[in-house]
């Protein structure tokens, strides 16, 4: 009997260390090494036919996308971003309120489009700004169409929504 408790033991001792998600704590599995920002903990999400890395305080928000999948949803650092399958679709934020004092020079918003070789693919980027609020997103139609897209409440926000776009790999098939 005693041999029998001291097995249990074991076992359940054996499940609390290795935790899902490739047995990092909280099942964060770590971003491969080279691909995030170095210097850096990140954290690797599993998407539909890629991955990419957010920084570990990021949160998950919402179910997983899919068996082996991570959530579409994740928010941290003042800002939102999803991943998505297919070619992105702009949603309609609504009406933005802007305002610029007399005898500022800066204008109401800016619109930035670029693009840049990322996991092995050439990726459309943006980063748009419209009062103080940023919208950022990534496109590729090949290996296949996939987009991630946010928004930020700052410049640094964006900037480190570019980063997180830059870490996608795809998965080969």
């Amino acid at each position: 009997m005693t041999g029998l408790r001291l097995l249990a033991a074991l076992a359940l001792a054996g499940c609390a260390a290795s935790a899902p998600g490739g047995g990092a704590p909280g099942g964060a599995e770590p971003c491969p090494e080279g691909v995030a920002p170095a210097g850096a903990e990140w954290r690797l999400v599993r998407a539909e036919g890629f991955t990419f890395c957010v920084p570990r305080a990021w949160r998950p928000m919402g179910e997983p996308a899919g068996p082996g999948l991570d959530p579409a949803a994740w928010s941290g650092d003042g800002g939102t971003g999803a991943w998505g399958a297919g070619p992105y679709r702009a949603r309609e934020a609504g009406p933005v309120r802007v305002e610029v004092r007399e005898g500022e020079r800066r204008a109401a918003g800016e619109v930035r489009r670029f693009s840049e070789s990322i996991g092995g693919a050439s990726a459309d980027l943006w980063d748009d700004r419209i009062g103080d609020r940023r919208f950022t997103g990534a496109q590729w139609t090949r290996p296949r169409p996939v987009h991630l897209a946010g928004e930020a409440s700052g410049a640094r926000g964006a900037a480190l929504q570019l980063d997180v776009y830059r870490t996608v790999r795809f998965e080969r098939r």
